[in-house]
Order: C-alpha cells, then sequence, then structure tokens
C-alpha cells in the first residue's frame, strides 16, 4: 500500500511542509539578511520533522522527503550567503536546528550521508572565527553528536555483517537494509578516518583493518553528489595531526600513510575544554562520555589516540594553567617549611581563580584516564609526561628562586 497517497493526513503534513520549505527559500534568494521569518521558518521546519517522526522507525517521510530535496545542503550553502550579524545569528540557529533533530530518536539521522555531511559541514564552519553566542551553541551541539555517535552503534562488539535495520523510501516502500559497515559511516568521519570528499569504502569487519582479505561494503552514496565540499576547509587546524604512535594497538601502521588530513569531531571539541564556564564543562562532559564509550571500541579509540588532538591539547592545556600559577610559594624547600607550602596552598586555592581552574583541568585529566580506553590511556600519559611534567613541571622544579 502506498503510505504517502493513502493518508490524507500525511499528504497535508507534507504540502505544510513544502510551503514552508519553499517561503523559506524565496525569502533568502531575494534578500540576503536574517530576520525573525527565516529564524522561526528554521525551529517551525524541525518541529514539523521530530513531531511526525515515526516512533518505531518505519516510514519517517517527512525526513526522506527533506533528503530528496536537498535542504540540509542548501542550509548549510546559506553560511555563504549572509554575512556580520545576521551570519552570527544564521550560524546560531543553523546549530539548533542540528540540535533539535539529533536528540533521542533523531540519532538514526546519521546514517544518511545527505543529512551527515551537512552537518559535519556545519560543525566545522561554525568552529573558526565565530561569535561566543555561537560558540556556546557549538559545544552543545557537539555534545549532543557526542551523545548520539556513542549510542548510535551498539552492535559495534558483535562484528554483524547481516544487516541490521531496514528504512523506507518516500513512498513507504521498503529499501534495502542498511548493513553494520554503512552504520560505521558517520562515525569514520567523525574520526577524521574518511575524507568526506571521497567515496568510502567500508569493510564489514571494523577493527582489522590491517586485514586486505576482508569483504568489503561499497557506499552507495557519492559525497561529490554534494557540493558542501566545494565551500568546506575540513583541516582547519594549522598544526599537521600529531603521530606518536605511543599505543601498543594490533592495527597496521600502514593505514597511517592513508588515512585524510582532515579535523576529527574532537579536534572541534577539545579546544573549549580549557575555556572558562559552562563551555568547558560541557565539552568536558562530552569527552568523559567519549572516553567512556571508547573501552567498547577498539578502532573508535585509535583513532582518537593517534589520529586526533585531543590528549597532546589536554597536556598543553595543563602546561598553560601552570604557567599562569604563582612561581614562588615559600622560601626555602625544607621539611620544617612544609607546613607553610601547605597553608600557601590552601590560599591560592581560596583566592585564586586561576589555581581553581588548573586543579580542576588535573582533575579531570585524571578522570579521562580513568575511564578510558588502554590506548588513549597510553597517549594521554605519554602527552602529560613529556609535555607537562618534564618539560614544564621539571623544569620549574629545578630552577633556584632568587632570595
Amino acid at each position: 500500500m502506498d503510505i504517502i497517497e493513502d493518508d490524507e493526513d500525511n499528504v497535508m503534513v507534507i504540502n505544510d511542509f513544502k510551503i514552508k520549505w519553499f517561503t523559506l527559500l524565496s525569502r533568502v534568494d531575494a534578500s540576503p539578511t536574517v530576520d525573525e521569518m527565516v529564524l522561526s521558518s528554521l525551529n517551525s521546519i524541525a518541529n514539523l520533522l521530530i513531531s511526525h517522526r515515526p516512533a518505531q522507525k518505519e516510514c519517517d517521510f517527512l525526513f526522506n522527503l527533506s533528503l530528496k530535496m536537498g535542504i540540509f545542503e542548501s542550509i548549510f550553502r546559506w553560511n555563504f550567503v549572509f554575512s556580520g550579524a545576521d551570519l552570527e545569528a544564521f550560524k546560531s540557529k543553523e546549530l539548533q536546528f542540528y540540535d533539535i533533530l539529533i536528540t533521542g530518536e533523531g540519532k538514526f539521522y546519521l546514517r544518511h550521508p545527505e543529512f551527515a555531511l551537512p552537518l559535519l559541514a556545519t560543525l566545522h564552519h561554525c568552529a573558526i572565527r565565530s561569535c561566543l553566542a555561537v560558540e556556546r551553541v557549538l559545544v552543545r551541539t557537539l555534545n549532543s553528536v557526542c551523545v548520539a555517535l556513542c549510542s548510535q552503534y551498539p552492535e559495534i562488539g558483535h562484528r554483524e555483517t547481516t544487516p541490521v535495520t531496514s528504512d523506507h523510501n518516500l513512498n513507504g516502500s521498503l529499501q534495502e537494509p542498511m548493513t553494520a559497515g554503512e552504520l560505521m559511516l558517520f562515525r569514520r568521519w567523525c574520526l577524521g578516518l574518511i575524507d568526506p570528499a571521497q567515496p568510502p569504502t567500508l569493510r564489514t569487519n571494523e577493527g582489522d583493518l590491517d586485514s586486505s582479505s576482508d569483504p568489503v561494503v561499497n557506499w552507495k552514496h557519492n559525497p561529490n553528489e554534494f557540493q558542501v565540499n566545494e565551500f568546506v576547509d575540513w583541516t582547519w587546524n594549522v598544526e599537521p595531526k600529531p603521530n606518536t604512535s605511543v599505543g601498543h594497538s594490533s592495527f597496521d601502521s600502514s593505514i597511517q600513510d592513508k588515512l585524510p588530513s582532515i579535523d576529527s569531531l574532537f579536534d572541534l571539541l577539545v579546544p573549549f575544554v580549557f575555556r572558562e564556564g559552562d563551555l568547558a564543562w560541557q565539552a568536558r562532559d562530552a569527552l568523559l562520555l567519549v572516553s567512556t564509550y571508547s573501552l567498547k571500541d577498539d578502532e573508535f579509540s585509535y583513532g582518537v589516540a593517534e589520529h586526533s588532538s585531543v590528549c597532546p591539547v589536554l597536556a598543553t592545556g595543563l602546561a598553560t594553567l601552570y604557567a599562569e600559577l604563582p612561581r614562588r610559594l615559600v622560601t626555602t624547600n625544607l621539611p620544617e617549611e612544609w607546613p607553610a607550602l601547605v597553608q600557601a596552598l590552601d590560599e591560592q586555592e581560596s583566592r585564586s581563580p586561576k589555581f581553581n581552574e588548573f586543579l580542576d583541568a588535573l582533575d579531570f585529566c585524571q578522570s579521562v584516564l580513568e575511564v578510558a580506553h588502554p590506548l588513549i590511556q597510553t597517549s594521554l600519559l605519554h602527552y602529560v609526561h613529556s609535555g607537562f611534567f618534564v618539560s614544564v613541571l621539571g623544569f620549574s622544579l629545578t630552577q633556584v628562586s632568587s632570595p
């Protein structure tokens, strides 16, 4: 039975959805400015999508219609239509739009490249030179993406190559079921393991990257069909990704030469760990969630440890915060003066925000070490030891204080 045509209510919803979208499209084409109509229309479209989201993931006809119409790509392209304050207002609303959609059952949208690519492009674009208001929404959206990412793939540990779910097309007919390999696509994009500008080939056995005999699943969508790659610099960091190879991994080291130089999702998130207030706490919550999830997935852990900037940025952040602390707490280092040292530490903790920031950051790094995969633990300890304990803390302790 044709689900769409035989349901009058669905026809009315689709017509309402199309009217809202084409009205918004005409408005943006007519004038490159952001007003209440543009912002409220994005809210209306998001609310329609989530209010008609099926409970059992059967025919999500509005979402499939959005994919067919290229709505998400069009919304991203508007980042290059607006400018100035209008652009900042639009970026905030655009991030809120995605935050609303991926919350809860919307995590299944991440399986669709027509949705996932514009989302990732939006996150990368908003991470560059945005105002504080946009950064707040960006961190909240990155947090939501991490939640969705960590709950999206419960079948990772089973290494299944059989179909795990089924989708319906716009007319409600059954499409080819998605495989476990296809479900890994967004996760690998987030890790920077697949270049969004290249059509990937996914292995069905996600842990054995070094095995050339594994069967592969060809991705049925070509990312080059989406024009977002013309606008996005997927590597917004100036410095190349670190490659320390400190972890003892079973993965073949030759894959390092095949990896694209693109930033992972966590490269965008980790700089906010050492910001002030809610920005830092939301970023830390997201990274702790990712660290906890890493225990379930060796390949994911390898990607975070070896091909993201998470560990070096955490170690560098500790060194930076330590550099802002007072250099002299007691006049000598004699045992009888240790009580004075403890008292000085207590006084600094009570009156110095910088001192508390350093202790909070140190506590966060300890929390990551407690819950993360051994590969991430090893990498983080390597950077903390060489980049903080030896080069910064050790150097300071060997300096002679002037009288």
